[in-house]
C-alpha cells in the first residue's frame, strides 16, 4: 500500500505515487498518413506536432519528479500493468482516457489532453502546459 503525504491546502492524506504508467495515443498521421485537402493535412500535421510536443513535456515533467515511470502505447495497454502503477497518465484526449479508464480497477488517472488546439479534450484534467502543476497538486 502506498504511504500517505498531507497536501499542503486540506489535511486529508493523499497516497504517494511511487510507480506511473503512461498511456499514450497514436495520432491521427501516423493512424492514417496524410490525407484530404492540403488545408486538412496541415492540420494533421500541427496536431501531430502538438502531440509530439506533448509527449515530451509530460516526460520532461516526470523526470524532474524523480518518480519511476514507464511509456505504453494505447493498444498495448492490459490491466496487468495498472498492478504495478500508482497512477496512470493518459496523454491523448477523451477517447485514450475512456479506453483506459475502462481497463483500470484500482489505480487513478489523469488526462492530459495532447492536443488542446485541436481538440476538446473535455474529460481530460489539463493539457502539457498545465500537466507539472496538476502532477504536483
Amino acid at each position: 500500500m502506498p504511504s500517505k503525504r498531507t497536501n499542503r491546502n486540506s489535511r486529508r492524506k493523499l497516497p504517494t505515487i511511487d510507480r506511473l504508467l503512461v498511456v499514450y495515443k497514436t495520432s491521427a498521421l501516423e493512424k492514417h498518413g496524410p490525407r484530404g485537402s492540403a488545408a486538412a493535412r496541415a492540420i494533421m500535421i500541427a496536431a501531430h506536432d502538438q502531440h509530439l510536443a506533448s509527449l515530451d513535456t509530460v516526460r520532461d515533467a516526470l523526470e524532474q519528479t524523480g518518480i519511476p515511470y514507464r511509456f505504453v502505447h494505447r493498444s498495448s495497454f492490459v490491466l496487468p500493468r495498472t498492478l504495478s502503477a500508482d497512477l496512470i497518465i493518459t496523454v491523448g484526449g477523451d477517447g485514450t482516457l475512456l479506453s483506459t479508464s475502462s481497463r483500470v480497477a484500482d489505480a487513478p488517472v489523469l488526462g492530459v489532453n495532447s492536443a488542446p488546439t485541436f481538440s476538446v479534450g473535455f474529460f481530460c484534467a489539463c493539457n502539457a502546459t498545465t500537466f507539472a502543476k496538476t502532477l504536483s497538486d
